[in-house]
């Protein structure tokens, strides 16, 4: 056990979930004090001791299946009992109608266990798994579910609920169940896969294969739909974040004037010395921001995450003005009001900003041209500039000295390019024309490389 707890404790580790040696120990004393036959207290025990921050525990959970599977041996018999009632149907088609007969009455009775017996049965039929074939989960759930005909389930469940008598209160539920069975379905198949997959290669084995990430480590540009509406949770505390490194940064550039008045009283007690020095504490007012951001296709998962910043740093700042560019730019300050809806805001960016001119590619010479022609008046000496994208500007010219006189009339301007910095300056990539005019580029693919930014670049 304690072996198999180091390996689960490395795996976090690996993921960037940091484990102190003192937690690993109070992990080891808690689970000696506890019956770990009760897997839900084993988990819960392991998620006190080693886990910090709540948004990690969705990855804790995925590797604390891998690493300690239910019932092992129970569960292993099961399935080779299975195993050789499913080779007793002869016909395919007859064995696809059982499962999913079994498994639409699992779903009308509410039955987990029935449920689970069907799943088990689904993926020994259908998912075509073989000792150490170097497939992935991935495969075998989608062989199942599409041997499951995963809506035709949902449909039969859904006519079967309509033919039962249903009250006021289930009839107000009832569109939400076809969408609850079918990721429940989803979820055991995905579970039973993964631990089929831990029985014939090992958890380390595994663990290293599925490659999770934290949120904060997720690739934003590769990210998936959900993955990014995960990150806007993020979105708030990062932005009052930057605020208030901006404002700090503001006030101790500022030189606090002497007060005079307060220093020559408090002189009079020492017969007319002015033994302290007492000055006016400066101003603070919240710094001014510009957002420039590429939308292209190129970098259109990254654009969805900047709006989303944008979006939260909206109410951060006194003056807070944006602008989205393809091959021409346009403001969008507006679609990012206070109390409008992020969704509402995303939209009207994607289809009212005028950002494509005349062949609809990055053009960012020409979008700092138009920039410096329409909306100069947005850069002031109190205005950190803040520009996204990858500098690359499909061969077109870059007119680096339009953003060098941009940076004459700004405080700072600071670069985030999602691409790796490896990168940076191939092909079209133009970025290095563009630096010598900026305060920093930085790398920023993730959430992590973000608030790096943030803590160490403002």
């Amino acid at each position: 056990m304690n072996e198999q707890l180091l390996s689960f404790v490395e795996a976090l580790r690996e993921a960037n979930v940091k484990v102190s040696q003192s937690e690993v120990v109070d992990a080891l004393q808690s689970v000696s004090a506890i019956d770990v036959l009760d897997r839900d207290l084993f988990r819960c025990t392991l998620a006190a001791t080693l886990i910090k921050d709540v948004l990690h525990r969705t990855l804790f959970d995925r590797l604390f299946d891998i690493f300690f599977p239910a019932s092992p041996t129970t569960y292993y018999r099961e399935i080779q009992d299975e195993e050789r009632a499913s080779e007793e149907l002869e016909l395919s088609e007859q064995r696809s109608r059982d499962i999913r007969r079994q498994l639409i009455d699992a779903l009308l009775d509410d039955d987990q266990l029935a449920l689970r017996s069907a799943i088990r049965r689904a993926v020994t039929a259908f998912a075509g798994m073989e000792k150490g074939r170097p497939v992935g989960g991935v495969y075998y759930t989608y062989r199942t579910l599409r041997q499951l005909d995963l809506e035709e389930v949902v449909r039969s469940f859904l006519y079967g609920l309509t033919q039962r008598q249903i009250s006021e209160q289930d009839q107000s539920e009832l569109n939400r169940k076809p969408e609850q069975a079918m990721k429940s379905i989803r979820m055991e198949v995905e579970s039973e896969v993964l631990r089929r997959l831990v029985g014939d290669r090992g958890s380390s084995a595994v663990a290293k294969t599925l490659a999770l990430h934290l949120p904060e480590d997720v690739d934003i540009v590769h990210a998936s739909r959900d993955e990014l509406l995960d990150l806007q949770r993020f979105m708030v505390p990062l932005a009052k974040k930057l605020a208030t490194r901006l404002s700090r940064r503001h006030l101790s550039t500022r030189d606090a004037t002497l007060d005079f008045r307060r220093t020559v009283r408090e002189a009079m007690s020492y017969g007319g010395t002015p033994a302290t020095l007492y000055f006016h504490k400066p101003k603070v007012s919240k710094p001014e921001v510009v957002l420039i951001s590429d939308i292209s296709g190129s970098v259109a998962s990254f654009a969805r995450f900047t709006m989303q910043l944008l979006y939260a740093m909206s109410n951060s700042f006194s003056k807070m003005r944006s602008f989205v560019f393809i091959d021409t730019i346009d403001e969008v300050t507006e679609y990012f009001g206070f109390g409008n809806d992020i969704n509402d805001s995303l939209r009207d960016v994607t289809t009212k900003a005028k950002v494509v001119g005349l062949d609809g590619h990055s053009d960012y010479g020409n979008s700092f041209d138009l920039f410096e022609k329409r909306y100069l008046d947005a850069v002031t000496k109190r205005t950190t500039l803040i520009i996204c994208g990858d500098a690359r500007s499909n061969y077109h010219p870059g007119k680096e000295e339009i953003l060098g006189r941009i940076r004459e009339r700004s405080r700072h301007i600071y670069w985030l390019n999602p691409e790796p910095r490896s990168y940076w300056n191939s092909g079209d990539s133009i970025i290095s024309s563009y630096s010598p005019y900026c305060d920093g580029v930085y790398e920023c693919r993730t959430l992590r490389q973000l608030e790096e930014f943030i803590s160490k670049g403002v």
